[in-house]
């Protein structure tokens, strides 16, 4: 009888030390990990875009998400690659707010000149890119029905449009199911130093890894996929990095792969951007040039982008 009343006294005990891990590991949870908002995008607003950008029957979309201080690198987008009349395609540069008066001025006055931004109702930071990008869906979304592709890019990237169409052609049936074809990064660590850019505390991403994710200076989208990231992020918590939440965190919640191809991206180790107003290409990058359709990456000045598009014009590739 003794023993029997021993082993129900243990088992309380164990139920009781149970119970007090259990709470005390809620409340220090709650106390390591901030709860974020989810990443509704009802959340932020488009505020300025043009309605006849995307005409019926189209096909394709470029989004470039733009800093709103760019605006060389925008003319200089528009006066290359990224003018339409060239290829077609409507091309669209996402920015958001700025407090300063003078800024919000002069973007009022960039778009009633081009007419291709699209303004979203949240502060134009670097920690507000997740932001940024639930704009450039939603724009896809509402504003272009009938395409099937979005092209998502940066504003420091070099494109051929015509060749970047021929290829996503060339691979459709890739694009069935909801897939997503990036540059794709695997195993990245995360970065606690708190002197990085790219700096994530633990109580805004607990685990070591990111899951794989596309690097998001070219991002290409079909349209199904947009709607299945759009639909999650509903019931997702905000991250501000925002190639590694939308290709990362609720491309894998939704079950969507990522994919690259060689042919895809165009290294910038390839090229010499600092050389490349003086001279031609050499042999190297002329052969990579010729064959990919996204890249270099990281053009920072307006001179390189006319440089390249005088390359592309002059066949001198």
């Amino acid at each position: 009888m003794n023993f029997r009343r021993k082993r129900i006294a243990l088992g309380v005990f164990l139920l009781l030390t149970w119970l007090c891990f259990w709470f005390s590991y809620k409340i220090f949870r709650n106390l390591l990990y901030e709860d974020y908002p989810l990443t509704d995008p009802d959340l932020v607003n488009i505020t300025i875009a043009k309605d006849s950008v995307c005409q019926s029957g189209t096909k394709f979309a470029i989004a470039i998400h733009s800093a709103i201080n760019n605006t060389a690198l925008r003319q200089g987008i528009r006066e290359t690659w990224g003018n339409s009349s060239h290829h077609g395609i409507p091309v669209v540069f996402i920015v958001g707010l700025n407090d300063n008066k003078d800024v919000h001025d002069l973007i009022s006055l960039e778009h009633s000149t081009h007419g291709d931004l699209v303004v979203g109702d949240f502060v134009d930071t670097y920690r507000n890119l997740t932001w940024k990008h639930v704009i450039s869906l939603k724009w896809f979304i509402t504003y272009c029905p009938s395409a099937n592709f979005l092209f998502k890019f940066d504003d420091d990237i070099f494109v051929q449009p015509k060749k970047l169409v021929s290829y996503i052609e060339s691979i459709e049936n890739k694009f069935e199911k909801p897939n997503i074809l990036c540059d794709t990064v695997h195993s990245a660590e995360v970065h606690r130093n708190k002197k990085s850019k790219w700096y994530v505390s633990r109580k805004q991403y607990r685990r070591k890894f990111y899951p794989t994710y596309c690097n998001g200076y070219a991002i290409i989208y079909p349209r199904n996929a947009v709607n299945l990231l759009l639909h999650t992020s509903k019931e997702t918590q905000f991250f501000w990095i925002d190639d590694v939440f939308f290709t990362g965190l609720l491309a894998a919640k939704s079950n969507i792969p990522r994919f690259t191809e060689p042919i895809f991206i165009a290294p910038s180790h390839a090229f010499n951007l600092t050389k490349i107003n003086e001279t031609r290409l050499d042999s190297n990058a002329t052969e990579i040039f010729n064959k990919r359709p996204v890249g270099p990456t990281q053009v920072r000045e307006a001179s390189v982008l006319y440089r390249l598009w005088e390359i592309v014009n002059n066949d001198q590739i």
